[in-house]
Parts: structure tokens; sequence; C-alpha cells
């Protein structure tokens, strides 16, 4: 039966099946050695023996979606902001060229009237002189049926004279009036009531399609509403509730918006608490002698064999099997020395 190599390295192990026991080659002091049929040149072993430099973890596919989805989110919110804000410009543009157009048309009417005033006064006053020039000559030539006729047109000329004077003054009043509390309306400073804030409750009652039980969950979490990014964030987890079927409004909706918003943490998978207080023993017992080969005189290297199970805690725990085999012969030395019962 033919010897089994023992593994050194991450790649190697992540090879061999999740439910195969598989053994780890350590060395001391964390040291990885690759083994090859031929003996190493010095260049070579010194390039082995160099610690290996842990890369950062990639993120993971969820927090990428949704971290794309919240910049979707984002957009779109800006995008609408910016909508609205050209709407209102335009509505703004709109009201103050109608306005513009009705003051036109309404002092071009004012002024065609005062204009219709000022000629009439105008051919009154010219019946009236021609009424009295007419009288005057009625009156030397001794005629006064001529005389009659000529006092009959004065005094109808000066009665619509009398009422247009009154029509003028009353239009020029206005035209005073009005350009006076046009003057007043520029000079006066606009004052504007200070409004009263609103606070973040009365902007959730007035939100709309929400339960009762969301409201009530925004008013116990009301940063959510008034900052900018925790908003987005919340919409976020919302939509990914939703996307994995979540009825809004239930308990199991508002534990994963909790443990979204960092308000809640997740549950601890079975077997992860137990390798906590492992690893917090691993680490806090004291590095063991390493024996040495005779021939040598370098440390030995150690053999740790992983069951599936013990491979499977590494995994939910979040350490490398090397990691958690190199803590297992820490355990094992501590044990041999008497210091763990």
């Amino acid at each position: 039966m033919p010897r089994i190599r023992p593994l050194r390295t991450k790649e190697e192990i992540a090879k061999v099946p999740q439910d195969q026991p598989v053994t780890i080659a350590l060395e001391p002091e964390g040291t990885v050695e690759i083994e090859t049929p031929e003996a190493a040149s010095p260049e070579v072993r010194e390039k082995q023996e160099r610690p290996v430099k842990k890369q950062a973890p990639a993120e993971d596919d969820e927090k990428v979606s949704l971290r794309k989805q919240l910049e979707e989110m984002r957009k779109a919110s800006d995008l609408q902001v910016a909508q609205m804000n050209q709407q209102i410009q335009e509505a703004q543009r709109y009201a103050r060229e109608s306005e513009e157009r009705f003051h036109n048309s309404y002092y071009q009417a004012q002024d065609a009237e005062y204009q219709a005033i000022l000629n009439a006064i105008s051919a009154a006053e010219g019946e009236a002189e021609g009424a009295q020039e007419i009288i005057a000559r009625a009156s030397e030539a001794n005629d006064p049926k001529a005389m009659a006729e000529a006092s009959r047109k004065l005094a109808r000329a000066e009665s619509r004279l009398a009422q247009l004077e009154d029509g003028k003054a009353s239009l020029e009043a206005q035209r005073t009036r009005e350009a006076a509390q046009a003057k007043a309306a520029r000079e006066r400073p606009q004052q504007q009531q200070p409004s009263q804030p609103q606070t973040p409750e009365q902007f959730i009652d007035q939100m709309p399609n929400l339960l009762p039980s969301q409201r009530d969950w925004l008013k116990s979490h009301p940063e959510t509403v008034t900052n900018t990014n925790k908003n987005l964030r919340l919409q976020g987890a919302h939509a990914e509730a939703v996307d994995l079927n979540m009825q809004p409004g239930t308990q199991k909706y508002f534990d994963h918006l909790e443990m979204r918003m960092g308000y809640k943490k997740p549950p601890q998978e079975e077997g992860e608490e137990d390798m906590e207080d492992e690893s917090s023993q691993i680490v806090s017992a004291p590095p063991s002698r390493q024996a040495t080969s005779p021939a040598s005189g370098r440390p030995t290297t150690t053999k740790i064999t992983l069951t599936p199970e013990q491979r499977e805690v590494a995994r939910l725990s979040g350490i490398s099997e090397i990691d958690y085999a190199r803590g297992l012969q820490k355990l094992n030395d501590i044990k041999a020395n008497g210091g763990y019962q």
C-alpha cells in the first residue's frame, strides 16, 4: 500500500473532498515546506521557508450584490431629485411668464381706457366751446330758438365732461394706489413665518403603504429615516428580504432587517462557540518545545490528521485547516505537559 504524503498547503488540502480526513504536516513557527523528490537547493529552501503572506479574503457575492443595489438606488434617487427640481424650475418659470403677460395685458388695457377718457374729455370740451360760440352769436342776432338749442348742447357737454373727469380721477387714483403697493412690496423684506420642524414620527406617519408594525419599527429606529446612508441600507435590506420571499411585517422579516442594519448579531452556528473557546485556550497557551532531528539538528515536522468533522468545524469557524491543525498541536502539547485536564 503506497504511503500517503502529508499535505502542507491550503491548495493541496482544498483538493481533498470535505467528507475525507486529511493529514497535515506542520512546520515549527508557522513555516511551510514543500516536499520535492530531490534535495532542494539553498535558494529554494530559503524561498520555501519564508512566511506565507495571507491574502485578504475577497468580498462575497452577496455583499457585492448588495453594494450594487444600494448604488443603483442612490443613482435612481439622485435622478428623481434632479427631475423634480427641473420640474419645479419649469413651473416657476411658467408662473413668472404668465404673471408678466397678465400684468402687461392689464396695464395695456388700463392705458387704453385712460387714453379713451382723455379723448372723450377733449371732445366734450370742444362741444362745450362750440355751444358757447353759438349762444353768443344767437344773442347778438336776437335768435331765441338758436340760443335755446345751443344751451341744451352746452348742458349735455358739461354733464358728459363732469362724468369723464370723475372717471379720469378714479383711474388715476387706482393707478397711483397700485404703484404704491408694488413699490411697498419690492421694498418690504420677505418675512416668512418660520415653519415648525417636522419630527421623524410625523414624517413616518405620513409615509404611505406601510403596515402598522413597519411604522412602529421605523419609530423605534428613527435614524433609518433621518440618516441618508442608513436609509439606503434599509432599502437594500428590504429589497433583499422581499427577494428571499420574506413577508413584510413578520418577525422573520424584522430579524433580517436588524441583522443587515447591525442591530442584531446573526445566530451562531452549531459548534462555533466551542471552537471559539478552544481557540482562545490555544492562543493563550505557551509555545512547546519541538523535537529536533539528530541528522540535521532542525525541528522535526509534526503530522496532524483532521477528521471530516474537524474540517467542518474549521470551516464554520472561518479559519484555515492548517491553523486548526496547528491549534490541535498546541493543545496536545499542553496536555502532554500536564497543563490541561
